[in-house]
């Protein structure tokens, strides 16, 4: 069974930001076509794209967060140790960005947030 999650994040990430931390995370498979970025890893992908017209938060729980939305990432996970992957993967990129994000469980379960205080889990 696979899970779909979706990552919203304000302008100050960018697609380097995405790769610095799947690479600090351990990921090896990632390709970059313009403003899109993807990347595979065992039980685990992304899909990440840096919008030049930013879009509106669609999650359902902000946390009473409230930014244009300037990247977004699919992100689908399959088996046992994804959790541990997906949060490597978040956990280096709070560390590396400012930004603020949500990622959630189809727009309507909030899993995390980052926010001025760090990274927050559910």
């Amino acid at each position: 069974m696979s899970l779909d999650y979706h990552f919203e994040a304000d302008e100050e990430l960018s697609l380097e930001h995405v790769e610095a931390a799947l690479i600090k995370a351990g990921w090896n498979d990632i390709d970059w076509a313009g403003n899109i970025v993807t990347a595979l890893a065992p039980d685990f992908s992304i899909h990440s794209e840096r919008y030049t017209d930013p879009k509106s938060i669609i999650s359902e729980n902000t946390k009473g967060l409230s930014f244009p939305v300037y990247l977004h990432i699919s992100i689908r996970t399959r088996g046992p140790h994804s959790d541990e992957i997906f949060e490597k993967f978040l956990t280096e990129l709070a560390g590396i960005s400012k930004a603020q994000f949500l990622v959630s469980f189809q727009f309507e379960s909030l899993m995390f947030w980052r926010d001025s205080d760090g990274l927050h889990k559910t």
